[in-house]
């Protein structure tokens, strides 16, 4: 299968992997592991916690724990996923639930392709989206600088997401803000 990596579980299971902080690349894996692959129900506390296919649901201390580094580590890990638009945070008083917005298994490699072959004019839009993402502005790390065109607020959204809409607004991003002149007029 191509853009697919098999990684061992017992890599997970081994000396090298728990006895050593992970960086925050390596906690991303090991988060992507928890999620679920279908819509499941677990209990937490004696409550029901219901949680949907492409989520985790885990507390910052479990992942201290995980992860062999302090909590604000972790919050701060969470923080750069969430500001990358890997994933979305829900905190609640049982714990958090993690919202994977990337790498998730929405649009299947062969839907993709008999689209191509079928519709020549998904190729014209997306060729329109490449070029747009070209157009945006970086930051010295490498993370685009994108703003939504309704609420005019800044996100860094990966190239994926560059491709479909804001997920504030539901609105196509731009790569300026708009001038006062332009919203008076």
């Amino acid at each position: 299968m191509d853009n697919f990596t098999a990684i061992p579980n017992e890599l997970f299971d081994s000396d090298f992997w728990k006895e050593s902080k992970l960086s925050h690349q390596a906690a991303f894996v090991d988060l992507y592991r928890m999620r679920r692959n279908s819509p499941t129900v677990i209990e937490v506390k004696g409550q029901a916690v219901q949680i949907e296919t492409d989520q985790a649901f885990v507390g910052v201390r479990k992942l201290s724990e995980r992860w062999g580094v302090s909590i604000n580590t972790v919050r701060r890990y969470l923080k750069i996923f969430s500001m990358t638009r890997l994933i979305a945070l829900n905190k609640t008083p049982l714990g958090t639930k993690i919202t994977f917005l990337s790498f998730t298994r929405g649009v299947s490699k062969s839907d993709t392709q008999s689209n191509t072959h079928r519709n020549t004019r998904s190729n014209t839009i997306q060729d329109v989206k490449m070029n747009k993402m070209k157009s945006f502005r970086r930051t010295k790390s490498g993370l685009t600088i994108a703003y939504c065109s309704k609420c005019n607020k800044k996100h860094f959204p990966n190239d994926w997401q560059l491709k479909a809409t804001s997920g504030c607004c539901d609105s196509d991003w731009v790569s300026e803000l708009p001038s006062l002149k332009q919203l008076t007029s």
